[in-house]
């Protein structure tokens, strides 16, 4: 995973990459098809994908922010930062939660906070599941268990 500038418009934006693996370019489709589902300022939306040097790409929109796990190791969260931000995490749980849809990779390691506007925003749509299934085959753990 990486972040980048589009040349053509100056946008931020992630780039994700497989390395030639058939399983791997499945986890790239099926993100994006997650992400098909899901809009919202919350969300990244879709760039482009396509194939390079027998490697799948694709391409999504930066929202911005650091990881979680890194801004936690700098300070400590005050109270209403930590409320505000919580209420935006559960709010975009419950967006995916509204399209049948859990995201079973929920940890500081898949969260982007913004801490100068405040904008919370998650990564990693490949372990996204359908709430149908009874054993999520995307999910290396159980959801929300983490």
């Amino acid at each position: 995973v990486y972040r980048g500038i589009a040349t053509s418009n100056d946008q931020k934006v992630i780039i994700k990459s497989t390395n030639q693996s058939g399983d791997r370019d499945m986890f790239l489709d099926h993100e994006y098809h997650v992400l098909d589902q899901l809009k919202g300022e919350h969300f990244p939306k879709y760039v482009t994908h396509f194939d390079a040097h027998h490697n799948k790409i694709l391409v999504i929109d930066d929202l911005g922010g650091e990881l979680l796990t890194h801004l936690v190791q700098q300070r400590a969260m005050r109270p209403f930062e930590f409320l505000s931000f919580a209420i935006k995490l559960v709010t975009i749980v419950a967006a995916i939660h509204q399209k049948g849809l859990v995201h079973c990779g929920i940890k500081p390691s898949s969260i982007l906070y913004d801490v100068k506007t405040g904008h919370v925003s998650l990564l990693n749509y490949t372990v996204v599941a359908s709430t149908g299934f009874s054993i999520y085959p995307n999910c290396s753990v159980i959801p929300y268990s983490t």
